[in-house]
């Protein structure tokens, strides 16, 4: 499991997106036990806090300890540096496993069948993510030549599961998915707030420790006379749900 985060936990954790509410709520709809939910790859918790109103437990790991240090807390949230195919939980204990715009970092059979060992009968599984952000006609067309052209020699080989909403990763075919629909998140950002997203990006770092130049900077130059207070920033939300424990 690669960090590349560790670098930018701080940033991490004030700048990318949250998930909304109807995220959840459709999760929770198909979660039958409510006893202990773990959290894979949880970055800055805000998955793990939002399960911690609804499980008794929430067990949260990253490969990361620096992203775990700026992670939000709550009394039934267990924070571990771990990776996602070696979880401190015994066997069938686990009633949710849920990934945030983490799965295609994983080393995927390994992680599979660490799930399957955690799974209490009935548990789910859902994977979700998010790809390339949309402001306006004008906005978009340099984000997609800075996203393609600029960092786009600098994403790593597994930034193609997100470009493909997930569609195309080996998910065990034992598993029985469960049809999800539609999601999006939209946000209201400054010019400054868009920038410190874009700081984020694995690309951007990978760009920055090759070439020692922040690519972001000369973007937001060119943002700068067409970005006026705030703006409605949307983002296709994707997401795959198994029940993966069917025996």
């Amino acid at each position: 499991m690669k960090d590349r985060f560790s670098d930018r936990a701080k940033a991490y954790a004030l700048f990318r997106p949250t998930y909304p509410v109807e995220l959840y709520e459709f999760i929770l709809k198909h979660t039958s036990g409510r006893q202990k939910a773990w959290d894979v790859g949880t970055g800055n918790g805000q998955v793990a806090c939002r399960l911690a109103a609804n499980f008794e437990s929430v067990l949260a790991t990253d490969v990361s300890q620096t992203q775990l240090q700026e992670a939000s807390q709550a009394p039934n949230i267990t924070y571990v540096q771990a990776s996602a195919s070696h979880c401190p939980a015994a066997d069938q204990t686990i009633d949710l496993i849920t990934i945030g715009q983490a799965l295609h970092w994983f080393p995927l059979v390994e992680f599979f069948d660490e799930a399957e060992r955690l799974a209490r009968p009935g548990a789910v599984l859902a994977a979700w993510g998010y790809s390339l952000c949309s402001v306006s006609e004008e906005v978009d067309r340099l984000l997609q030549d800075f996203y393609q052209n600029t960092v786009g020699p600098f994403w790593d080989a597994e930034r193609k599961w997100v470009d493909e909403h997930y569609q195309t990763m080996p998910f065990p075919n034992r598993w029985r998915e469960i049809p999800a629909p539609a999601l999006s998140m939209s946000y209201q950002w400054t010019l400054d707030q868009f920038a410190g997203y874009l700081s984020t990006w694995s690309a951007v770092r990978n760009y920055l420790h090759a070439e020692k130049f922040d690519p972001v900077a000369p973007l937001i130059q060119k943002l700068s006379p067409i970005w006026q207070g705030t703006n409605a920033v949307h983002f296709p939300l994707f997401l795959r749900i198994f029940e993966i424990n069917l025996k």
